[in-house]
């Protein structure tokens, strides 16, 4: 029974809003041909950085990290990038707070021991 039910709020987060959201910004994202090869240049250059950093002098990191910035203000000028970026964080909030919720439930706790009051408290969502 508690695997039924496991799935079913796996089921329920998968049918969520922020769920739908979040596969409507990748679906956008997905279209726009220029926004996806600028998104993936600059996670490919970030990620080059990162393997070459200790080999890299102090100037030639500081100028590195100065073209990190270049390409991250590009970025921030697509409207699909900005809106997956804001939806895969909405989403992942939302799992987050369920599996707290989950977490103290298991746990025994209430979120009044855990945090005095939960009137004062936004941690998990489940404000009473």
């Amino acid at each position: 029974m508690v695997f039924e039910k496991t799935r079913e709020l796996g089921n329920l987060i998968l049918s969520s809003d922020y769920k739908k959201i979040l596969d409507e910004a990748y679906e956008n994202f997905n279209k726009n041909k220029e926004a996806k090869q600028k998104f993936e240049f600059y996670e490919s250059y970030k990620q080059n950085l990162k393997n070459k950093k200790k080999f890299l002098k102090k100037e030639e990191l500081q100028n590195e990290i100065k073209k990190i910035k270049i390409l991250e203000e590009e970025l921030e000028k697509e409207e699909d990038i900005i809106c997956l970026l804001n939806a895969e964080e909405d989403y992942n909030n939302y799992v987050n707070k369920v599996l707290q919720i989950l977490k103290f439930t298991i746990k025994g706790t209430t979120m009044q021991k855990s945090f005095q009051s939960c009137s004062n408290c936004n941690r998990c969502g489940a404000k009473k």
